[in-house]
Formats: structure tokens, sequence, C-alpha cells
């Protein structure tokens, strides 16, 4: 870990603890302790994913019969504060027109992607499952031009939606989104190459930049 100055957050418990080959894979995308179809075993690699974006660092003590620790550093950083005139031209420089169908079963990443795109202009649809997605498209007879789909999902993973609905939408385009790097999916095999990708965290710039160009690309085909 770099010098400077960092945030702490400390987080314990008094579970059952690991052992050494335990938490030496734990950030592994993919490994899971849990029964098979009780856990994706994404979580712990997505935290780690998101703190190293951010340029910071995360540890974990852990002893059986003791519990656990997990310990994230994050760097402070200088004030950037951005004025909401900056912002505003921010948006205006992704605008754009259709409909998209925002699939995300993480409520807090489903609303500011949402908010995001509504931002830039676009009419916006969104579920919490697969599920609800084609229910939604079936009882509101939607069309729509987009799909934003998160790649990992309970039930339903984002391709397995996009196969399902592209049988009936067939012009409909498709973007994925993951807190992974697209190497580690398709390295496990849960999407094929070549496909439209972009890695949680989100935000403005790369999202709505990313479907813009998608849908451009539409247009132009």
């Amino acid at each position: 870990m770099k010098d400077g100055h960092y945030i702490l957050l400390s987080i314990s418990d008094n579970g059952e603890g690991m052992d050494k080959d335990t938490t030496q894979n734990i950030f592994d995308p993919f490994f899971t302790t849990k029964d098979v179809g009780k856990g994706t075993g994404l979580g712990l690699s997505t935290v780690y994913g998101i703190v190293k974006q951010h340029g910071g660092h995360v540890w974990v003590d852990s002893e059986l019969g003791k519990g656990t620790t997990f310990n994230l550093y994050f760097p402070l950083v200088e004030d950037e504060s951005v004025s909401v005139a900056d912002s505003a031209k921010g948006f205006e420089r992704h605008r754009g027109t259709g409909s998209i169908l925002v699939v995300e079963d993480q409520n807090d990443v489903r609303l500011i992607a949402s908010r995001i795109l509504e931002a830039c202009g676009y009419t916006i649809y969104s579920a919490s499952s697969g599920n609800e997605a084609i229910a939604m498209m079936r009882e509101q007879d939607l069309t729509v031009d987009l799909l934003l789909t998160d790649v990992i999902m309970p039930n339903m993973n984002g391709e397995e939606l996009y196969a399902h609905l592209i049988e009936n939408y067939p012009i409909m385009k498709v973007i994925y989104m993951s807190g992974y790097t697209q190497d580690i999916i398709t390295q496990k095999n849960v999407l094929a190459e070549g496909i439209d990708f972009i890695q949680k965290p989100l935000t403005v710039d790369t999202l709505a930049s990313k479907v813009k160009e998608v849908l451009e690309r539409q247009i132009s085909n």
C-alpha cells in the first residue's frame, strides 16, 4: 500500500471464522463456501474490485471459532466538487433519444442508472429481475431500443434475459454491467467475447457515453 492518508472502514463479526485456505481465496470471482444454488461467489470479489478501482486496499483477518475482521482502506482526496452548471453540461453532452429497460437487482444501482439516463433524455423503464422485466414488457406492450442489464442476478442472469427478449424484440440492443471486469466475466464463460459491457461502479460519463455509442450504432445499422 502506498504511503499516504487513508480512511479506514473496519467491519468485524464474532461468527464461525475462516481457515487460512478459505481466506486466501475469498476474493476470487465465483469462489463460495455456500451450498450449490445458495451463493454466486461474487459478493466479496465485487467489494474487492470496487475498493481497488478507488485506489484502496482490503485486508482480512479471520480465525476459526473467533470471527472475522475486514479492513478497507480508502485514500483521502482533495475536494473535487463539481458545480451544478458543470453537471448539467455533462448530461447535455451525452444527450440522446430512445427507450431503455434497466434491469438490476440492487435497488440503489438501478436507481442511479435510471436517473443518469433520464437526465440524458432517455425514456426509462426499470425492473429488479429478469422475470419482472419480461412480465413488464408483455403486460405493458413495451418496445424498447436498449436493454441495460446486470450480468449476475437471482433466477435468471442477464444473458438469459436478453436471449428470451430477443425472440420477440429482434432489434433490441443490449449492454451488460457488472462489478467484475469484462476479462473475468468472459474467462468464467458467463458472457461471450465481443459484447457491449460496462463495469460498476457506474459514472455519468462511462454509462451515458456507452449507451449513446450503442444506440447510435443501432441507428447506423
